[in-house]
């Protein structure tokens, strides 16, 4: 039963145009152009938070939702494990919070 479905669904699909289907099957595989533009854009801006102070000024300016004090807090963290040459947690844990940030107010604004 199994391999007459199979044959079945083989003949189906011999008539079908395949092009729209691969295309949406690479759609769901891949990250959009804009997903990546949008990772970048929150890599960047962890690395101006760490090297000018006057960053999160800006980046709060430009982000509203997000919360300074965590951010500092996370800078702090994050530079004081740079200077110890400790494993990278907080430095991750800045990314995550910057890019979901990020992503949320892309949401908002499309």
């Amino acid at each position: 039963a199994i391999r007459r479905q199979m044959q079945y669904i083989g003949r189906l699909m011999r008539t079908l145009d395949a092009g729209p289907i691969i295309a949406e099957l690479r759609a769901l595989e891949t990250p959009s152009r804009r997903q990546t533009a949008l990772f970048h854009l929150a890599e960047r801006w962890r690395e101006e938070l760490l090297n000018d102070p006057e960053g999160l000024a800006r980046f709060v300016h430009e982000f509203p939702a997000a919360d300074p004090h965590r951010l500092r807090e996370l800078l702090a963290s994050t530079k004081e494990e740079r200077c110890t040459a400790a494993p990278p947690k907080h430095f991750r844990e800045l990314f995550h919070v910057l890019n979901a940030i990020v992503q949320d107010h892309a949401r908002g604004h499309p």
